[in-house]
């Protein structure tokens, strides 16, 4: 029935015993009993309550060290290229191929 999409009926499956098994019921043990275990305890929880002074002083450093960060990695990046520049025209002059020629 699967690709017809019909819901499958599902049987209950019976389990009939050996014949050795049959007339024997097996004493199933207790457990024994268990002790409860007290509460614990814990320390209340606490922070600090923010003023907005540093509240403020902390975005301000956020700002910044995400402005200097940024601006070093344009930093490196221009660097990349100019490196990157720098080196294939070194090769193309180093090939005999005048690149200004063509301007």
């Amino acid at each position: 029935m699967l690709l017809q999409g019909g819901r499958t009926v599902q049987r209950p499956i019976n389990v009939v015993p050996a014949r050795a098994e049959q007339g024997q019921h097996r004493e199933v043990p207790t457990p024994a009993p268990t002790v409860p275990v007290g509460r614990r305890t814990y320390a209340p929880i606490t922070w600090e309550h923010p003023t907005l002074g540093r509240v403020v002083a902390e975005g301000v450093g956020g700002i910044a060290r995400t402005s200097v960060l940024i601006v070093l990695l344009a930093a490196l990046g221009v660097g990349t290229a100019m490196g990157i520049a720098i080196l294939v025209t070194s090769l193309i002059s180093g090939l005999g191929v005048d690149a200004s020629a063509g301007y």
